[in-house]
């Protein structure tokens, strides 16, 4: 399905179109008047992973009861249903076909962890169902997907949450409440770090053939058939660009969202920077390991974000961000510093740098699925915490991200501390990635770094218009998917 809609249109109006629509629990069961004692009878998509957390807090949530589990992996799909139907008390049914499992009437939600690049048609053959969606992070595997969630929501009368556990958490809205009333003075740089302690996924000289459990066809849906050389399929396709997104969309969405959240859920970035590369390990990977992003919004507020997965060995600490946790968020504001990371509460600094205030943490991430039954049981959008826009716009910073640093030139470690002098928030990261790997002994040279340069986005909303290889860039935040897993284009 094609309309007339153009992209500027449509992210101008989606916002008001969602918040005005009347809605009900989906599927042919029919809607549910708010207050009812109705049960929510919900899928659970995609079981290695996080599907198991999502197993487990829709169970916890009252009023709704897990009724399906869905893999493509028959091997996975047996023993997930085996093992939750033990612990939960009654039999869960396993179905392996998505279409199968949307178009049985028993059914008002589907909860889906699965890989990023399933995430956009899933949603929207849920929403054409009359479902309502729980979408994992990112929201889309890139920017045109989310656009198409967006039309696809704003044309439905489903509930769509995405799992951004950070808006759940009374730790975090405290300290972004905090930060936003003014009490530290203005926001001057938000950091984001992303240290996480991974390592390389291997390498085969030959590609490897999927398990034999596993309905490949299915499992790559929109994405493009290629071959695989890692050996392990399952998680490790977060590290390949046609099925994940790196660490920048991984855990980093995460930090990006309490960004956002500080300051204040900006739209689009009107430009991006981006150095990175993958050192250090020799497998199957192609997504940065090491990356520096800075992002400018309209309002002058600035973000770096960081990724740093090469955290092992002796030099590994060379790299790390002083003074802010190895994964969260660092405010730094007029008046103080505030520090946050997920789970874990905040701290808030003073101008010496002493501790003022402390927030207690603790993760709340069952408050996601409370949340979403809230809200299908109500029938109200406006009860949502966490929008599939804000998670969009969260989502898209590590898109423009990475569409920037893959069309970036290679360049050396001197020619990275010359292209980033005139920017010292991402010089300074560039200072420490380079004396990293030094201290850890790696090999540098020309072919080191890839530099995007800087790249603007215009009045066009989600594209690049200027920029080092505009083209090419903005050809990455687009993928319509192969057939015939073609993810239908509902705006232009």
């Amino acid at each position: 399905m094609k309309t007339s809609t153009t992209r500027r249109d449509f992210l101008a109006t989606s916002a008001a179109a969602a918040a005005t629509c009347a809605l009900g629990v989906g599927g042919a069961r029919g809607a549910s008047a708010a207050g009812s004692d109705d049960e929510i009878r919900l899928a659970v998509v995609g079981l290695n992973g996080r599907g198991n957390s999502h197993l487990k807090i829709h169970h916890e949530a009252l009023g709704v009861r897990v009724v399906a589990v869905c893999d493509v992996d028959a091997k996975v799909l047996e023993a997930t249903a085996a093992k939750y139907s033990k612990t939960f008390g009654y039999r869960l049914d396993a179905v392996a076909d998505y279409d199968e499992l949307l178009a049985r009437t028993d059914i008002d939600a589907v909860s889906l962890a699965t890989p990023n690049h399933w995430h956009a048609l899933q949603t929207i053959r849920a929403l054409d169902a009359g479902k309502h969606v729980y979408v994992e992070k990112p929201v889309c595997h890139n920017v045109w997907e989310g656009e198409q969630m967006l039309a696809a929501e704003a044309r439905s009368e489903g509930i769509v949450i995405v799992g951004f556990q950070n808006r759940h958490m009374p730790a975090m809205i405290e300290a972004v409440d905090f930060v936003r009333s003014g009490q530290l003075g203005a926001i001057k740089t938000v950091r984001t770090t992303c240290d996480r302690n991974r390592a390389g996924i291997g390498r085969s000289d030959t590609p490897v053939a999927p398990p034999a459990s596993l309905d490949y066809n299915a499992w790559l849906g929109p994405a493009d058939d290629l071959p695989v050389y890692r050996p392990r399929y399952h998680y490790d396709w977060h590290w390949d660009v046609n099925t994940g997104n790196g660490d920048l969309g991984n855990q980093s969405p995460h930090e990006l969202d309490i960004a956002r959240m500080f300051l204040g859920d900006p739209g689009h970035p009107t430009s991006v920077l981006s150095f990175g590369n993958r050192l250090g390990w020799d497998d199957a990977g192609n997504t940065c390991n090491m990356q520096g992003t800075l992002f400018t919004f309209a309002d002058g507020a600035r973000l770096i974000s960081e990724v740093r997965n090469l955290v092992k060995g002796d030099g590994a600490k060379a790299g790390s961000a002083p003074g802010v946790p190895g994964v969260g968020v660092a405010v730094e504001c007029e008046g103080g510093t505030v520090l946050a990371s997920r789970g874990q509460g905040a701290k808030i600094l003073d101008r010496e740098g002493l501790t003022v205030r402390k927030i207690r943490g603790g993760d709340r991430s069952r408050d996601v699925a409370t949340n979403f039954a809230e809200a299908i049981r109500a029938g109200d959008r406006s009860l949502v915490h966490t929008k599939l826009s804000s998670g969009f716009g969260s989502s898209c910073l590590a898109h423009f991200g990475n569409a920037a640093v893959r069309v970036g030139a290679m360049i050396g470690p001197e020619e990275l501390a010359e292209v980033t002098a005139d920017r010292p928030l991402l010089a300074e990261v560039a200072t420490r990635y380079n004396t990293q790997l030094r201290a850890m002994g790696i090999e540098t040279g020309a072919d080191t770094w890839r530099w995007s340069g800087a790249y603007t986005l215009g009045e066009e909303a989600g594209r690049f218009d200027s920029g080092g290889d505009v083209a090419a860039a903005n050809a990455l935040l687009v993928r319509r998917g192969r057939a015939p897993y073609e993810i239908p284009e509902l705006v232009s």
